[in-house]
């Protein structure tokens, strides 16, 4: 009996790390080639909403939609050629590295005039524009509270005790939710931490954007208005790992699916710093050891699409920020690691200052 229950959950184990791993490649893998994209704005330009484009093979829409997002608030209105603009990627539990340039900019007094974040970086800015200082981020991440809002249970356990539930519902032909986890608990963790009688987008200090995806029409989104957490929320729902966001009667997922490195609502609002922190510019290396999991494997295939995807808007920036978090892959929440990607961060942003200080000198 032993024996088949270690089979039973070994398998359940297999079909898990294949689920996880589906949720985050399929997403990159439908990223449009640079030959198809849009052409970037100019940072003088602000954007217009495009129209749909039209499949060659015939009428209808084309499920590929250009790449400019589209802003769910007034933010092209109130936010107008502000000074610096940062902008962060998103990359799971790499987005610790995030927190150790914030600390930069906070010890060196560089102002930040208006962030953008997908995914773990809407997630990491949104706390630090509500005023939330860097060093109470990095407490929240290493008391183990971010890896408990992205899996408030295990995963393992979690896909144990969910998948099967889950395949037999569908096998009597109800439909329950897709994603393993609903996702609240992240939304949870950024109301928990926030100021009080901070709620809203509108309310941050500093201009904040958050970038998601609508699955209905495919269009990136601004998420520039209304709750935080929420918007965060969509920013982070993963496919298939998290159930899609319903605001206003849209599906929202998240931010990476189109752009893991928004730079163009900072060019849109004709920003004259624009500032973007990558999270996969480093490769783990050769060690064929590495990659003997699912896990692991997984990782470094959305290492290599992501590194493509970040390199485009990368070239939209001023400055690109590039912290070596290679250690850790989208899932792992171990405190060395975490601590050592944090000090990549500062130190990435600490070689990246005489630039920055020089571009804030020429725009005086």
């Amino acid at each position: 009996m032993t024996n088949k229950i270690k089979i039973y959950l070994t398998a359940l184990a297999i079909v898990s790390n294949s689920w996880l791993f589906c949720s985050h490649c399929l997403p990159v893998l439908a990223q449009p080639t640079t030959g198809t994209t849009a052409a970037a704005p100019t940072k003088a330009a602000a954007p217009t909403v495009a129209v749909d484009t039209v499949p060659s093979s015939g009428e209808g829409q084309s499920i590929y939609q250009p790449s400019l997002p589209v802003e769910s608030g007034n933010l092209l209105n109130e936010v107008k050629n502000p000074r610096l603009a940062l902008i962060l990627a998103g990359g799971g539990a790499r987005g610790a590295a995030h927190i150790g340039v914030l600390k930069v900019f906070e010890r060196e007094k560089i102002h930040v005039d208006f962030l953008v974040g997908s995914s773990v970086g809407a997630l990491v800015g949104s706390l630090y524009c509500a005023g939330v200082p860097a060093t109470d981020i990095e407490e929240l991440v290493l008391s183990n509270q971010l890896k408990k809002a992205f899996y408030p249970i295990p995963f393992k356990l979690k896909a144990a005790l969910g998948v099967p539930p889950y395949m037999l519902k569908r096998l009597i032909f109800l439909k329950p939710p897709i994603g393993l986890y609903s996702g609240n608990s992240i939304a949870r963790f950024i109301e928990r931490n926030l100021p009080p009688g901070i709620e809203k987008i509108e309310q941050l200090k500093t201009p904040f954007a958050a970038l998601t995806v609508n699955l209905g029409d495919t269009r990136p989104v601004w998420l520039d208005k209304g709750n935080i957490a929420k918007a965060v929320q969509a920013s982070c729902s993963v496919p298939l790992l998290y159930r899609p966001v319903v605001t206003d009667g849209k599906l929202f997922v998240d931010g990476g699916l189109r752009n893991n490195l928004p730079t163009e609502p900072a060019t849109a609002v004709g920003a004259q710093i624009v500032v973007a922190v990558k999270l996969h510019s480093f490769l783990k290396g050769n060690d064929k050891s590495k990659f003997n999991t699912f896990s692991s494997y997984g990782d470094q295939l959305i290492g290599i699409l992501m590194a493509e995807i970040e390199d485009k808007p990368a070239g939209q920036a001023d400055i690109s920020i590039e912290p070596n978090a290679d250690k850790l892959n989208l899932h792992n929440f171990n405190r060395a690691d975490l601590i050592e990607a944090i000090r990549s961060g500062e130190e990435a942003a600490e070689k990246a200052l005489p630039a920055i200080r020089a571009r804030i000198r020429a725009s005086h």
